[in-house]
């Protein structure tokens, strides 16, 4: 075999190893940064947007999730903060 052969078979093995390296991107695949940015889809709470649509929420079902000042001295039930508000 001369050396343009062992060209031509080298090329086409890298070819056949990136064809079979190929694979459908997955759910598991999807890469969230890490800001904490409070999102509310369905009563659930979500540490930003990317990770409710990774869990299957739509975009125009996104909610920002809610804090409440409360004022000095009250005693009164208090939320934790943040929290998803709920549908009346």
């Amino acid at each position: 075999m001369g050396f343009v052969d062992y060209l031509w078979a080298g090329a086409l093995f890298i070819m056949a190893m990136l064809l079979a390296s190929c694979e459908p991107k997955t759910e598991e695949m999807i890469v969230c940064a890490e800001i904490y940015q409070p999102i509310c889809a369905d009563g659930k709470l979500f540490p930003n947007a990317c990770y409710a649509e990774r869990d299957g929420y739509d975009n125009s079902e996104l909610t920002p999730a809610m804090c409440i000042d409360y004022e000095p001295g009250y005693t009164g039930e208090m939320k934790p903060c943040p929290f998803c508000p709920e549908d009346n």
